[in-house]
């Protein structure tokens, strides 16, 4: 299965925080306060143990952003295995730990 990964952008962790977040795109960050390593997306991951701009999200995903027009659906497994969360469209947030999935996605996608 060929990957969907469009993440058109990384930041380092000493810089990434909420406002790198581009409308139109899902947004992923490894700290519960939108900062840390991080990466967005147009379409989504099939693995996230493949490296994005040579970081490896799988299992570190802890905050979310959708700023998309559609709902993303986060999986844990590669391939979306397991459905771990359906978020809504249009500017919704999430602290993954706040929902106790925090550091489980492996996989994500619009659905």
């Amino acid at each position: 299965m060929t990957s969907l990964v469009t993440a058109v952008g990384i930041a380092s962790p000493a810089t990434a925080n909420s406002a790198d977040c581009p409308s139109g795109k899902f947004c992923i960050w490894t700290n519960s306060t939108y900062n840390g390593s991080f990466a967005y997306f147009a379409k989504g991951s099939a693995n996230l143990a493949n490296p994005i701009g040579g970081y490896v999200f799988n299992n570190k995903v802890t905050s979310i952003w959708n700023r998309t027009g559609s709902a993303w659906c986060l999986y844990d497994g590669a391939n979306y295995k397991t459905l771990l969360l359906r978020q809504s469209a249009g500017g919704y947030r999430a602290n993954l730990a706040i929902e106790r999935i925090d550091n489980k996605t492996s996989s994500l996608k619009s659905c």
